[in-house]
């Protein structure tokens, strides 16, 4: 597993943590996709928001997943 999906997989917790320790119904639904979607990225090595914004022209990053 590399580095950067070790990252993804760390700030999807911290941010659990972060739901936790505030209250889950304190927390608006939008906080909860990037919560998701990061550890699907750190697991599965796809990240549908990098697939987005290179459809969109932005260049790849030379890191690797």
């Amino acid at each position: 597993m590399s580095a950067i999906r070790v990252t993804f997989i760390l700030a999807s917790v911290f941010l659990w943590i972060g739901f936790y320790l505030s209250g889950f119904t304190n927390i608006h639904w939008i906080a909860y996709l990037p919560a998701i979607m990061m550890p699907v990225a750190g697991i599965i090595g796809f990240c549908p928001s990098t697939w987005m914004l290179g459809k969109v022209g932005f260049k790849p990053s030379s890191l690797k997943s």
